[in-house]
């Protein structure tokens, strides 16, 4: 039998998967300004006006169900998706 800090790291695993796989349906998994596609733990979500709540706090910490569903589409819905480089240079311009 697997300790509880075993179980808990697996259900933040299972999480964090379904989570990223529901994110992922809905915005498409690569960089909206450079086309960057080859890892996705280096894309970001980027909102492009205000924000309710920041998409990784869904990811972690939020249980997978309907209702955080709905919240997590409207805000999906004011995000693009960028590489963390253009992420970065877009918050770091000069």
């Amino acid at each position: 039998m697997s300790s509880p800090k075993e179980q808990r790291k697996k259900y933040k695993d299972t999480l964090k998967d379904k989570w990223y796989t529901f994110c992922y349906i809905i915005k498409e998994p690569k960089c909206s300004k450079c086309g960057y596609d080859k890892c996705r733990s280096a894309l970001d979500f980027h909102h492009l006006g205000d924000k309710e709540f920041a998409i990784s706090q869904v990811i972690h910490y939020w249980p997978f169900n309907n209702v955080n569903r709905v919240r997590m589409l409207d805000e999906l819905n004011k995000c693009v998706v960028l590489c963390a480089n253009c992420h970065r240079e877009l918050h770091h311009a000069t």
